[in-house]
């Protein structure tokens, strides 16, 4: 496990410091190269001095809600430095933090009910592959918010149009599809049911809404931050991919898909389950439960 998170640290690490020495050899990214510097400077810091203490204790109550302050904190740091935002900018900068605010409040409060997060039972008990989560979660929120925070911090700030309220139609649609399927998975939790697993309301039509709601939601913020993207800032139009692979091949839907067959494989009803509800994209048409 500590190999592949080193591995997977690592390339993410090359990846990024490619990516930034390609905007500072761009002249048309202006004083985007800094901004970008002093972002991911502030999400280290801030992952930093709350995982350090977090690793010592072998703790994961704090990590989610450190992806949200580190976000937060990336998204004062880009609108300070920049140029006059602008409205598109503005817009931007409310998506990411209503974003980051509902899921982290989330997140936080479910770890404080469940007291362990499954994913860390194991990985917080080896301190070096426990960090190199920390170091996974500060790339994460940089990368995810790639593409927006260059937005943000480009000389050339392009008007809102029509296109654009298309986007942000779609992002209130995928971001209410994640609040929906997170808070219809919390309820099920809570009452007895007929099935130990979730198989009704947005769970009904894929088996993973709630990362559906996420991956949708980010393509909407490339799609809007596409304007004020010029020459090589237009490579971080790729982040959507980051968050699609992150998500359904590093820390998402492959350790709950592994986690559900081992729990429930043997169940009828959740083969019977997993055979007719696609993993992440709905069908179009979806026939009568049983």
């Amino acid at each position: 496990m500590s190999s592949s998170l080193f591995k997977l640290c690592a390339s993410l690490a090359c990846l990024l410091l490619m990516y930034l020495f390609a905007i500072g050899l761009d002249t048309a990214n202006g004083n985007t190269l800094p901004i970008l510097v002093y972002c991911v400077t502030g999400t280290c810091l801030i992952h930093a001095l709350i995982g350090l203490p977090s690793i010592y204790y072998a703790t994961e109550k704090y990590y989610d809600i450190t992806g949200s302050i580190g976000v937060w904190s990336m998204i004062i740091i880009a609108i300070h430095y920049s140029a006059t935002p602008s409205l598109r900018a503005c817009l931007l900068c409310v998506f990411a933090c209503l974003w980051t605010t509902r899921l982290g409040l989330f997140l936080w409060t479910r770890i404080q009910q469940q007291r362990e997060d499954r994913r860390f039972h194991t990985l917080k008990r080896d301190p070096a592959a426990f960090t190199l989560a920390w170091t996974l979660s500060a790339a994460w929120t940089f990368i995810s918010l790639l593409n927006l925070l260059t937005a943000i911090s480009s000389h050339h700030q392009a008007p809102l149009g029509f296109i654009d309220a298309l986007w942000s139609i779609g992002w209130l649609i995928a971001f209410s599809i994640e609040a929906l399927a997170d808070w219809q998975k919390q309820q099920f939790k809570r009452k007895q049911q007929t099935t130990p697993f979730i198989q009704t309301g947005l769970w009904r039509y894929c088996r993973h809404p709630n990362y559906l709601g996420e991956i949708c939601l980010w393509i909407c913020v490339a799609g809007i931050s596409a304007p004020n993207l010029q020459a090589t800032a237009s490579l971080s139009l790729l982040s959507p991919v980051f968050t699609y692979w992150l998500l359904t091949r590093v820390s998402g839907i492959n350790l709950l898909e592994a986690q559900s067959d081992a729990q429930y494989g043997d169940l009828p009803a959740y083969q019977h389950y997993k055979a007719t509800t696609p993993k992440l994209i709905p069908k179009l048409k979806r026939g009568p439960h049983h």
